[in-house]
């Protein structure tokens, strides 16, 4: 029986989707296609065509912003099918042709190198505090991104008995390459995890209680609010630079850029989950 793109995502979302760590995102996205005209068409019937005609519609729809559907967001979307069909083809045993072998994907982004500017610090924590007033461990929770480059959702999910600060280390247990590792602290990682540590808190609570939304949207409008107490206090605009398109995961980056005095690349590489020396 011929199964539409629709119902061969639902049943890929329960077999496969729910056991993936990125499993929310992915049913998101895994959301959008069922709304979307092609998730009406039977996998038997879907043509490299309707792939390169789904890509153009996707590249000319707005996202909820106003701005451009990047080509990484489509490629996601596009994978996913793929994933779908070779998920049928090779559990199912089903003979379907993957109509995403001959098209051509969107480009890949190119990799992101932003840092902070100048004192975009300061005036990002001034913008967090207004946004995000009722979270109170915002700037130790920005201090140890900038400190130890772990992910937002690394940091998100520490516990106390992650923490070995006798030793000067953090403990990850499940990241997203898969690997745990340990990543290494600084001396102003440990006075932020003794000060947290001596509140006696239940050591399998979350250190820092907030959402990964919330994080999102306060990050965003913290960046807008930064500029306007900049221009309060300066009397004139900041540059068109400052506290723009700046976002969480550059403080990532920030972080490797300022390790990579201390440690050789194997060690950065080591510390920061990557599995190449150029992720």
């Amino acid at each position: 029986v011929a199964i539409k793109l629709l119902d061969a995502l639902t049943e890929y979302e329960a077999e496969k989707t729910i056991l993936k760590k990125s499993a929310d995102r992915e049913i998101a996205r895994i959301s959008l296609l069922k709304r979307q005209s092609i998730a009406k068409k039977c996998l038997k019937d879907i043509t490299s065509e309707d792939m390169s005609a789904y890509i153009k519609g996707r590249e000319n729809t707005p996202t909820n912003r106003g701005s451009k559907t990047s080509g990484a967001t489509i490629r996601l979307e596009v994978m996913l099918i793929s994933s779908v069909y070779k998920h049928r083809i090779k559990s199912k045993n089903e003979k379907l042709i993957n109509p995403i072998k001959n098209i051509e994907l969107p480009k890949k982004s190119r990799s992101r190198e932003r840092v902070l500017r100048d004192n975009e610090l300061d005036y990002l924590i001034q913008g967090l505090k207004k946004s995000m007033p009722e979270t109170t461990c915002i700037e130790d929770l920005l201090d140890i991104a900038i400190q130890t480059g772990m992910r937002q959702g690394e940091i998100l999910k520490l516990q106390l008995h992650d923490l070995d600060l006798k030793n000067r280390y953090v403990h990850l247990p499940d990241t997203k390459s898969g690997d745990p590792r340990d990543v290494p602290l600084s001396p102003k990682a440990i006075e932020i995890f003794n000060r947290i540590n001596n509140r006696g808190k239940d050591k399998s609570a979350r250190i820092f209680d907030v959402s990964q939304d919330a994080i999102i949207r306060g990050f965003k409008k913290a960046c807008v609010l930064g500029r306007k107490i900049f221009q309060e206090k300066n009397g004139t605009l900041p540059s068109p630079r400052f506290l723009d398109d700046l976002k969480f995961h550059d403080l990532r980056h920030q972080a490797a850029t300022t390790w990579s005095k201390y440690l050789h690349a194997q060690e950065l590489a080591k510390m920061f989950g990557w599995k190449t020396l150029t992720s």
